[in-house]
């Protein structure tokens, strides 16, 4: 009896090399398993900011009238305060020092985006939180709202963990791109095809090359998923 437990025991040696596989193999799969988790978090997230704005807007519109009529002229903390304040729940308004992190969001292509006058960098903008930590900013330029779905944490990107949506009469709540837009180089149109959100040009399409505006059009329509060929 003794004499099969002594051929059935592992060696040092073996357990050892045993050891060694095992983390050659969780080395090179955890990061790809660190990413697919990331993915889904951000496309979650969007989908429930999308979801509480896009409820907001309905529960608001029974008292203020319909999205047509509303006031897009206004700035962005009235704008907020008079159509969303009331109609989402549990947010807190960010405190002036927070704001000074903007600075440090990137684009897509890596450009840090206030050097480009992003919509958020203005002086006017509003930002509050939501109670997951997503946070809200408020824009004055056509109601452009900016979601950053983990906070402040990193990477503080443009396609990875900040998205932009708008509200627009007729539409409601859509993703930036979609329906009216100021600027030609930032609309698509009212239909969404995959390869114009994701083209090389112009500077507003879900690429690695450009700003990365687009990204929570191409998330929306792929059924609010981060596919393999996302620009992560």
């Amino acid at each position: 009896m003794s004499m099969d437990k002594k051929k059935s025991a592992f060696t040092l040696a073996e357990v050892l090399i045993t050891l060694g596989i095992i983390g050659v193999v969780a080395a090179l799969t955890m990061p790809a398993l660190i990413i697919k988790y990331e993915k889904k978090q951000a496309a979650v997230r969007l989908k429930k900011a999308y979801s509480e704005l896009s409820q907001a807007v309905k529960f608001s519109e029974l008292d203020n009238g319909s999205v047509d009529d509303w006031d897009y002229s206004l700035g962005a903390q009235i704008f907020f305060e008079r159509y969303f304040k009331d109609y989402l729940k549990n947010v807190k308004q960010l405190k002036a020092s927070q704001y000074k992190q903007l600075v440090d969001y990137k684009a897509l292509n890596s450009v840090r985006v206030c050097a480009v006058g992003a919509r958020f960098c203005e002086n006017s903008s509003y930002g509050v939180m939501l109670a997951n930590g997503t946070i809200l900013y408020f824009t004055d330029s056509s109601s452009v709202i900016i979601v950053d779905v983990n906070g402040f944490k990193k990477p503080n990107m443009q396609g990875r963990d900040l998205f932009l949506l708008s509200v627009q009469p007729v539409y409601g709540v859509t993703p930036f791109g979609f329906g009216r837009v100021e600027n030609q180089n930032e609309g698509f149109g009212n239909e969404y095809n995959r390869n114009k959100l994701m083209a090389n040009n112009p500077y507003s399409t879900c690429n690695k090359t450009q700003y990365g505006n687009w990204c929570a059009a191409l998330i929306m329509l792929d059924g609010w998923e981060i596919r393999d060929d996302y620009p992560w």
